[in-house]
């Protein structure tokens, strides 16, 4: 009994540190802007969403329907729930964030029937999802949101898989 009561304390300590540590990515990363100058910076990366027209990075493509999606992500409402929280709640700054950036992805969501890089299915519902996102922000919707973990998420397993 006092072990479980020791292991619950230990699970939230630790989702509140992840909470405190992925809060603090917005605060350091670039503000974001609307339109394609829109970015978002994690570690040595730059991500932004994909000019219209121009050829992006990364495709995802949100399917709800999918029966079987590369990737099940649920949309939660309290931040100590998800793996990734996106809260920007800042005005908006003039200036484009991407200038500074050093290496920059483009993501871009595509339609059904597409070419895409990953499938996603995007719920609020409690499946069987891979991974939750918390999202607050006025400028990016949470489809945006999820195109952008999955991207992040992608180019982080790649730099794993290529140390190996």
């Amino acid at each position: 009994m006092c072990l479980e009561l020791v292991g619950e304390a230990m699970e939230r300590l630790r989702k509140t540190l992840i909470l405190l540590l992925v809060a603090g990515i917005p605060a350091a990363a670039p503000p974001l802007h609307p339109s394609s100058s829109l970015c978002f910076t994690a570690g040595p990366m730059t991500y932004r969403f994909s000019p219209v027209g121009a050829p992006p990075d990364f495709r995802v493509q949100i399917d709800e329907r999918a029966a079987h999606p590369d990737l099940r992500i649920q949309l939660v409402d309290r931040a100590e729930m998800a793996d990734f929280v996106l809260v920007d709640d800042d005005p908006v700054s003039p200036g484009s964030a991407c200038d500074a950036a050093g290496a920059v992805k483009s993501v871009a969501l595509v339609a059904e029937g597409s070419a895409s890089d990953v499938r996603i299915a995007l719920s609020r519902g409690p499946d069987d999802a891979d991974f939750r996102i918390f999202v607050h922000s006025a400028r990016v919707t949470d489809a945006q949101a999820a195109a952008l973990f999955v991207a992040m998420r992608q180019h982080d397993s790649q730099q794993v898989t290529a140390v190996r």
